[in-house]
């Protein structure tokens, strides 16, 4: 939400969350966000008009992946277990997206609501089927996610579904 503020879709997130504060509502949820950011992180003094902004990475990637597993879906018809090996990247305001996004840009957008949530995929079928999801949210906030189709015979990605399978297979065993 704190980067969703400058666009139009994000300026109404912006108001509703500060009108649910101001009511009293959500306030555990607004004060999570807000300590999330730092004037002086680690006693480190930044620069005047600075502020450090921390991330929960692992939950960011959770619920990121389950979005995009749900448009996978809803494109290929195919379930992407959860414990595929993936990776996210996130683009803040400001910042220019890295130079593999251009192997991206030219598909086309699969948004209703572009204003709002936005996306955009590619698959590499020279590199393992490699897949690429671009994501924007409130005009603001750019999600890149990339993985290897769930067949990918390269070796890292059989090492890491041996892996998974594994710990599966642990899991089930100590169940009671």
């Amino acid at each position: 939400m704190p980067f969703a503020k400058g666009s139009y879709s994000g300026n109404a997130v912006y108001a509703e969350t500060l009108r649910k504060f101001k009511a009293g509502e959500q306030r555990k949820l607004i004060y999570r966000v807000l300590r999330e950011f730092e004037h002086r992180p680690s006693g480190i003094v930044l620069p005047a008009g600075k502020i450090a902004k921390r991330f929960e990475g692992t939950r960011i990637h959770r619920v990121a992946w389950k979005i995009v597993r749900g448009l996978y879906f809803h494109h290929h018809q195919t379930y992407l277990a959860p414990d595929l090996p993936s990776g996210l990247r996130m683009v803040l305001p400001g910042q220019e997206p890295p130079p593999d996004f251009v192997g991206i840009i030219n598909e086309p957008t699969h948004g209703q609501y572009p204003g709002v949530f936005d996306y955009r995929f590619a698959t590499f079928p020279e590199v393992n089927k490699f897949h690429y999801w671009a994501m924007l949210l409130w005009d603001r906030l750019l999600l890149l996610f990339t993985f290897h189709d769930p067949s990918c015979p390269c070796e890292s990605c059989t090492a890491k579904r041996q892996n998974a399978l594994e710990n599966r297979e642990r899991h089930a065993s100590a169940a009671p």
